[in-house]
Order: C-alpha cells, then sequence, then structure tokens
C-alpha cells in the first residue's frame, strides 16, 4: 500500500462483513497502524449502508481515496423469502458492484476475502503494517504482503 498512500490521500476500510466487536477492534487497530504508518487519514463503513452517505464521495469526489475492501461470509448467511439467493449472495453481489464502480471510476481498490477467521487475516493484515509480522504458513503474512502490493 505504501505506493497508493501519499500525503493528502486517505484510506477508507469498507466492510462487506458481520458486524462484530471484535471485528472492529481488529479494524480500529488496522486503521492506527495505516494512519501512524502512513501519515493519512482512515475511514470505515460497513457496506451496503455506507453506499448511501460516503460511497457517493469514493466515486465522485477528489480521486485522493484508497479502498480496502474487506469480504466475509456473511454468518448467519439467511435466505431472502421468495428470492432464490440469500442475505449473504446479495452483499456479495453488492461489494463486487462497488468494487467495479470504484475501479470504473479510477479508484485505487484492493479486495481482500477474508475466510474463516476475519479478525485474525485483520489483524494479520495490521501486523504486516506494523513491520510486527513474522512469516509463517498460519497466518499467511506473506500471501498478504503479496496482495497489499498489487
Amino acid at each position: 500500500m505504501s505506493g497508493l498512500l501519499q500525503p493528502g490521500s486517505y484510506l477508507s476500510v469498507l466492510g462487506y462483513t458481520t458486524p462484530t466487536r471484535p471485528l472492529e477492534a481488529a479494524v480500529g487497530r488496522l486503521r492506527r497502524a495505516l494512519m501512524s504508518k502512513y501519515r493519512v487519514a482512515t475511514t470505515f463503513g460497513y457496506g451496503p449502508r455506507y453506499l448511501h452517505s460516503t460511497g457517493q464521495l469514493h466515486k465522485g469526489g477528489p480521486n485522493t481515496g484508497v479502498f480496502l475492501e474487506l469480504v466475509d461470509h456473511m454468518a448467519p448467511d439467511l435466505p431472502i423469502p421468495g428470492r432464490p439467493f440469500s442475505f449473504g449472495t446479495l452483499a456479495n453481489a453488492q461489494a463486487s458492484g462497488d468494487l467495479e464502480s470504484l475501479r470504473t471510476h479510477h479508484r485505487q481498490a484492493i479486495r481482500v476475502q477474508l475466510g474463516r477467521n476475519p479478525v485474525a487475516v485483520v489483524n494479520a493484515i495490521a501486523a504486516v503494517v506494523t513491520g510486527t509480522a513474522a512469516p509463517s504458513r498460519r497466518t499467511g503474512s506473506k500471501k498478504l504482503r503479496r496482495k497489499a502490493r498489487r
């Protein structure tokens, strides 16, 4: 992310995740790490609800944002009555649409699939940012560093 975050830019964490206090705490640690290392402002919002407020700024405002989309499997994933898909499928489609729209508007956007342990993944990203991550198979730190460079 170091090449993307410059003075005057900001990082917006877009959470297409199941809201939990542990996840919010992990995102808070990640935001503090990013603010400290890169000296940029950060924001955080849950999708799709942020689309009706800051989402318009992301695509129509100045091109100074960098976007980190965090996507999980949405548990519990409940069916939508009368529809052949679930709320998780709908949220994933909205996340994909938002990512495509950001890129169409020439915004720098990165998606991270959080997997089975979203808190551990967000904590691992924060550890990479702070330089405290020890590469191991268990945390996937090398994989996260490769993703962050893209």
